[in-house]
């Protein structure tokens, strides 16, 4: 098996900083604000739960991109696989049509359908008039590449070294 870690790239690492940072301090500031309030006056009850439900459901809202977030890349003898918190993507490379790096000028008139533009990378449901409809699953935009199956499905990914991760899928799809 061979392993091709994700690494960030600055912006994506500056977007999901400044974004933790700014969540936490409103919801932090929030809850605060709204206790102290409620202590003295013990009135709009409903407001103030409905404030605090929100302080709190800001964190839980991080959670989501992060699970999606790609660690690594691996390629094994019958699948790629792309490791993410949650679980995994696997991809039989017999139904690999196409693979192929791509630059980031590639990625441009980018329309996001479903999904996170920075925050903790750039993942989910794109739309372009180059690739189309496509999944993207990218912390690096300068290590990009493109894949697409027989079932039409187009993803583009970012690992260390996609060009070595391109020859031995194509390795393992001609021979």
């Amino acid at each position: 098996m061979t392993e091709f870690i994700c690494s960030w790239d600055k912006t994506a690492l500056i977007i999901t900083i400044l974004t933790i940072v700014i969540v936490a301090v409103v919801s932090v500031a929030l809850i605060v604000r709204l206790t102290g309030r409620y202590k003295l006056k013990g009135k709009n009850h409903g407001l103030v739960l409905s404030i605090l439900i929100i302080a709190y459901l800001l964190p839980v809202i991080l959670i989501l991109p992060f699970l999606y977030m790609p660690t690594k890349i691996s390629v094994d003898d019958k699948n790629l696989i792309v490791n993410q918190i949650k679980g995994k993507i696997e991809i039989p490379i017999n139904e690999i049509l196409e693979i192929r790096a791509i630059k980031t000028g590639d990625l441009s008139n980018n329309i996001r359908t479903f999904g996170s533009g920075g925050l903790f990378g750039y993942l989910g449901k794109f739309e372009n008039p180059q690739f189309g409809n496509y999944q993207m699953y990218v912390v690096n935009k300068k290590n990009l590449f493109v894949l697409k199956t027989q079932n039409g499905k187009i993803y583009v990914f970012s690992c260390k070294n996609p060009e070595k991760l391109i020859q031995v899928i194509n390795n393992q799809i001609f021979n």
